[in-house]
């Protein structure tokens, strides 16, 4: 489906279904047809009537806006171990991947959400991503899971302009954005004008260390820095941001909840604090594994005993 409240009335309609869902963007989509009907076994397909990518598969069609007649839903239970959804990868290091994630992995990290970044039912939260990323899941679903309001942006292209008339117009107190929009936002002439906007979140880039000071000389925020790889339930570390000094990088944070982060060398071995190496994530924010790919599951995910 396109991106947008239909999309997210599908997603969550499947989980509540006891289904797993695999969020697709019509617009951009992640993974080839001819892929996903080799990873898995698709009986249903949420879309739009008219959604010609969708009309390639061999399953029933279900439409979000269709009337099923006057009945109470069942919401199905589920299992902690039960997937809650699949999310593919961009492919940037070969095919897309379909990324297993569990509920009680997903629920591990909203768990920790509720916790340290505490919404209310007053807070409006700007959706920018599309629902086929992995972020996207989590800023969508915490904010749910604390009673605060999801709003869509009114077009897909992210023009600047029409952005900061929307966080005015719809008083967004929450702004989940890549560092390279926020820089593009915080250099508006008009982005002083966003006092609504009481949290920043950021992901998905490395943080600019000029970039927390350049926001705070326009409006009086939090800052967050969010990290974590599609292999995870989303984040595995995160820090809120305080004074910068320029010349240094900011980090990515401290291990969430549930999480270990370790750093190793190239047989795994623990390397001392000042050494560099790989991040190593375990815990219960790891993915499944990958769908359909028993190699590669096996080739990412590993057991080592030294850690």
């Amino acid at each position: 489906m396109k991106r947008g409240a239909d999309a997210w009335s599908g997603i969550l309609g499947v989980i509540f279904a006891g289904a797993t869902p695999i969020p697709i963007d019509s617009d951009q989509p992640a993974v080839l047809p001819d892929v996903l009907k080799d990873d898995a076994a698709i009986k249903f397909i949420v879309a739009e009537p008219n959604d010609t990518w969708a009309r390639q598969f061999d399953a029933t069609m279900v439409s979000v806006s269709e009337d099923f007649g006057d009945h109470d839903p069942v919401v199905q239970q589920c299992r902690a171990d039960d997937l809650a959804y699949v999310i593919y990868t961009s492919g940037s290091t070969g095919n897309p991947k379909g990324v297993m994630v569990r509920h009680d992995s997903i629920a591990n990290t909203l768990r920790w959400r509720s916790k340290a970044v505490m919404l209310t039912p007053n807070d409006r939260v700007l959706v920018l991503l599309s629902h086929q990323f992995d972020a996207a899941m989590a800023i969508v679903l915490s904010t749910l899971h604390q009673n605060a309001t999801p709003v869509w942006p009114c077009q897909n292209d992210l023009e600047l302009d029409a952005l900061i008339d929307q966080i005015i117009r719809d008083r967004i107190t929450i702004l989940p954005a890549i560092p390279s929009l926020v820089r593009a936002l915080a250099s508006h002439p008009r982005f002083s004008d966003c006092t609504s906007i009481r949290q920043i979140w950021c992901g998905g880039e490395s943080m600019p260390s000029d970039l927390p000071e350049l926001v705070r000389t326009k409006l009086d925020c939090t800052m967050w820095n969010f990290y974590g790889p599609t292999e995870a339930s989303v984040e595995v570390t995160a820090m809120e941001v305080g004074q910068c000094d320029p010349r240094r990088r900011i980090p990515i944070g401290h291990e969430i909840d549930g999480v270990q982060i370790h750093i190793v060398d190239d047989r795994l071995a623990p390397l001392p604090i000042g050494f560099t190496g790989q991040i190593v994530v375990s815990g219960r924010g790891l993915a499944e594994g990958y769908l359909n790919r028993p190699e590669l599951t096996e080739q990412a995910f590993v057991w080592a005993e030294q850690i």
